[in-house]
């Protein structure tokens, strides 16, 4: 049937159970990657130790469903990713190996939670080859994210096409990245996938285009959570301290600096192993969370919204990914062969701990937020580590193209748009019919049973001449713009016509199907019987036979993609179509022109454009279309306090394209504060060049 167009089947089949109230968003991939367990002692053990958490979908603080909001469907993301969860780098390793040398040199008796000590030894059984690498849980976190983001994204990516990542130049944020580009393709990784690395030290030409620019500021110096993390480390471990020897009999004597390493034991045993380590069940709830607010200030005030120089050191790439998002989708970029491709809708930048903290203080999500005390935990606090730099830590954007109008009552299939554009350039021949004054015949609306896709039709038609008694006959080229909409589920609707001398008018819209009763005994071929409309205006039948041919179109009013195709010819008394067009009916372009002798004709050329990726339902004409961006850490929307006036408090994209630019020059010029002297560095800031230009030096291409 024309009126399915483009719209797939599996698409159908989701707007028919939603019609029916049945969801149709709910995914396979699981909202956790890994199960995280109560403990003897605590019921949220690994959802309270900062970045050395695994990675946990984030709380909804704001009550914002993660669903793409109403009106709205996704054109573009960009996902900056953390690295997934991994084994100690040499620095904590030495801290693990130091405990244990203590406990071994000790004589004691352990009870209740610290009964495990006695047999207790680090986990790690290859030191040498694992150290400061990407574990078990830390490849299927990043596995699991490929999975997610496609299925989550389906239409931002073509099967069977070239994808790039981005990563920073480190060993466990490249195997990262390689496999979230398995996960993503799957089977095809290997032909189709690219991991493009980014050495932030390659070049003085990468001073701020990288993906850790801090790595070329002299000046970079990690606050490590400042005199408040002190401060509020001497308020909250003592009385642990005091609690856990109390277990202990004998010459073992821990100290604080051993308590503030046993969660971080916790979280790093638990994912290595895959089982929850024991140490988690040496804490309460709120011993936990009150490690957790150390960790929140070791971020705020090491490279995050509490520091100057630091928080300022992801501007620029901010700045530039921004650009990007605000641009769309299509930008080309260029390989060092010379060859080009299109940066992936899907943008994908791996990164590590310090540069999301960075990233996020840059974002805005925070400029309202309380600041840090080092003194007591502010009462509903907002900057907490755990819900954007855990392991596998994300800051995600998403371009959304919204209808505005509130009469618009649309929705988009959540993050599951379907199918393909199909854009066609109409020339069909119009009739003007000889009419008598009179009302227009009556349409029964059907009851809403129907779903349909936005569609903006664009006329362009021209009047070559009216019957001679016509009066100001409206010659010449004339333009029309109007929203329409296409049926894409089958429904039921009767227009009825009342009969003057020899023709018929009924007013018809897309949204229904309409059937024709009874014709004037002069017309020929009178088509009784149920017929699809697919244009919203007054169609006229008159007893002629006019003809219409489709021409594809580059127009494309909003949507993306491109379709075409060939649908069955179908004549029918009054009109016809052949080839790539489908059925229009005859019609009066403007809805009825005053003439009392015969008809005069004249042709019709349009643009039409349809895709079952846009909203679907009616919408009112007059609606019109914005570009918003949408913030989410760790799959949570977070808003911008300054600019949240927008679908699912999201801020239009022009607006934060304001706010960003107004940070960089609030920043100052970071070459010179960051006092770089090399004279080959560059004194205009690219950001994030690396994105389009794979000839640098700095940059290398990798197999996933």
């Amino acid at each position: 049937m024309a009126v399915f167009r483009s719209i797939s089947l599996a698409s159908a089949i989701v707007i028919l159970t939603r019609l029916n109230g049945v969801q149709t968003t709910t995914f396979l991939s699981p909202e956790q990657d890994i199960v995280l367990p109560a403990s003897g002692s605590a019921s949220e053990p690994l959802e309270w130790l900062g970045a050395n958490s695994p990675y946990f979908a984030g709380p909804n603080i704001y009550g914002i469903s993660n669903v793409v909001p109403d009106n709205c469907i996704v054109e573009q993301v960009a996902y900056n990713v953390r690295h997934g969860s991994r084994y100690p780098d040499s620095g904590a390793y030495a801290q693990w190996t130091t405990l244990y040398a203590k406990i071994q040199a000790a004589a004691f008796k352990a009870t209740g939670s610290m009964a495990f000590l006695e047999d207790w030894e680090p986990v790690l059984t290859n030191p040498a080859a694992q150290m400061s690498q990407e574990s078990t849980t830390g490849y299927k976190e990043a596995y699991d994210l490929g999975y997610q983001v496609r299925t989550r994204y389906p239409n931002l990516y073509a099967y069977d096409t070239p994808f790039l990542s981005w990563a920073n130049l480190y060993p466990r944020v490249v195997q990262t990245a390689q496999n979230f580009v398995r996960g993503f393709l799957g089977q095809t990784a290997t032909a189709l996938g690219t991991v493009i690395t980014v050495n932030s030290t390659g070049s003085p030409q990468a001073l701020f285009d990288s993906l850790s620019p801090s790595d070329l500021c002299p000046l970079f110096v990690d606050g490590n959570g400042g005199t408040e993390q002190v401060s509020w480390n001497n308020i909250y471990l003592p009385p642990i301290l005091e609690r856990i020897n109390t277990m202990i009999t004998g010459d073992l004597n821990f100290t604080t600096t051993d308590v503030s390493i046993m969660p971080y034991l916790c979280g790093f045993e638990s994912q290595i192993t895959g089982t929850l380590s024991p140490w988690c069940g040496v804490f309460t709830d709120a011993e936990l969370k009150q490690y957790e607010y150390s960790q929140d200030l070791r971020y705020y005030y090491g490279m995050g919204p509490g520091t100057d120089l630091p928080s300022k050191m992801m501007l620029s790439y901010l700045s530039s990914l921004v650009g990007i998002l605000a641009h769309g989708p299509g930008i080309n970029g260029t390989y060092a062969n010379g060859t080009s491709y299109t940066l992936p809708k899907i943008i994908t930048a791996f990164m590590n701990d310090g540069q999301i903290t960075e990233l996020g203080a840059a974002i805005g999500v925070w400029d309202n937020a309380t600041v840090l005390s080092g003194t007591e935990i502010p009462e509903g606090y907002e900057y907490i580590a755990s819900h954007f730099v855990s392991m596998r830590g994300t800051v995600a954007f998403e371009r959304l193209n919204c209808a505005v109008s509130p009469s618009v009552k649309v929705r988009d299939q959540a993050f599951k748009p379907r199918g393909e554009v199909k854009t066609e350039e109409e020339t069909i021949t119009i009739t003007i019919c000889p009419t008598q004054t009179g009302v227009f015949a009556t349409y029964t609306k059907p009851a809403q049973s129907s779903s349909t896709s936005t569609i903006t039709e664009t006329k362009v038609y021209t009047i070559t001449s009216c019957a001679a008694d016509i009066t100001n006959c409206p010659v010449g080229k004339k333009t029309s713009t109007a929203v329409t909409s296409e049926t894409v589920v089958p429904v039921e609707g009767t227009s009825t016509s009342t009969a003057w001398q020899s023709w018929t008018t009924s007013t018809t819209l897309v949204t229904s199907s309409y059937t024709v009763t009874s014709c004037a005994p002069t017309v020929t071929g009178c088509s009784v019987g149920e017929l699809t409309s697919t244009i919203y205006e007054t169609v006229t039948w008159c007893p002629v036979t006019a003809t219409e041919t489709g021409v594809a179109s580059t127009s494309k009013p909003f949507g993306s993609g491109s379709g075409s195709g060939s649908r069955p010819s179908k004549s029918i008394s009054g009109w016809a179509s052949s080839g790539t067009g489908y059925t229009i009916p005859t019609s009066s372009a403007t809805g009825r022109y005053n003439t009392t002798s015969s008809p005069s004709t004249s042709t019709l050329t349009y643009s039409n454009t349809s895709s079952s990726s846009l909203p679907t339902s009616t919408p009112t004409p007059g609606s019109t279309n914005q570009t918003y961006i949408r913030i989410l850490l760790n799959d949570a929307v977070y808003v911008v306090p300054s600019c949240q006036n927008g679908p699912g408090r999201s801020c239009l994209m022009s607006d934060y394209v304001a706010l960003v630019e107004k940070k960089v020059a609030a920043g100052g010029d970071l070459r010179t504060r960051c006092n770089v002297t090399n004279a080959a560095s560059p004194t205009v800031l690219k950001g994030a060049s690396f994105f389009t230009d794979l000839a640098d030096s700095w940059v290398a291409e990798v197999a996933p």
